[in-house]
């Protein structure tokens, strides 16, 4: 799982990257502005427990990834300028998305701050619980 997590995350990483400028651009330029909105209406937002510097903090990587990103692609060579040439614009990619990935990893919420909706944790402990066995009665002709 040490492996797993970072490398599946650098994977996305190079996929959103490679799906060039004019897509990444709009895409994530959006984001920033999506979580800009959810901040000024962090009030409507069910989250109590946690205080918004904290849900700042935790999310931050996000935005740094989202920037790192459209920085990489502009100057990138999958439809941006080409300042950066293949393949070292992937490698830079590659390497930004691992120390994202392990930013994200440390300034996550805590977990006794994680909070479980009570319907959520009841579906999940059903669908733990062991079923009866089905039961098939012979076909009578």
């Amino acid at each position: 799982m040490a492996l797993l997590g970072p490398l599946s995350f650098i994977i996305a990483a190079l996929i959103v990257y490679w799906s060039g400028w004019k897509t990444v651009s709009w895409l994530l330029s959006l984001q920033i502005l999506m979580f800009v909105i959810y901040l000024l209406c962090g009030r409507f937002v069910p989250t109590m427990h946690l205080s918004i510097a904290q849900q700042v903090r935790s999310s931050a990587w996000l935005i740094g990834f989202y920037a790192a990103t459209i920085l990489l692609s502009w100057l990138g060579s999958f439809g941006g300028i080409g300042a950066i040439g293949h393949p070292f614009d992937t490698l830079a990619v590659a390497l930004s998305a691992l120390g994202i990935y392990y930013w994200g990893a440390a300034t996550g919420v805590p977990a006794h701050l994680v909070q479980v909706d009570a319907e959520d944790h009841e579906s999940e402990a059903e669908n733990e619980r062991p079923h009866a066995p089905l039961v098939v009665s012979p076909r009578v002709s």
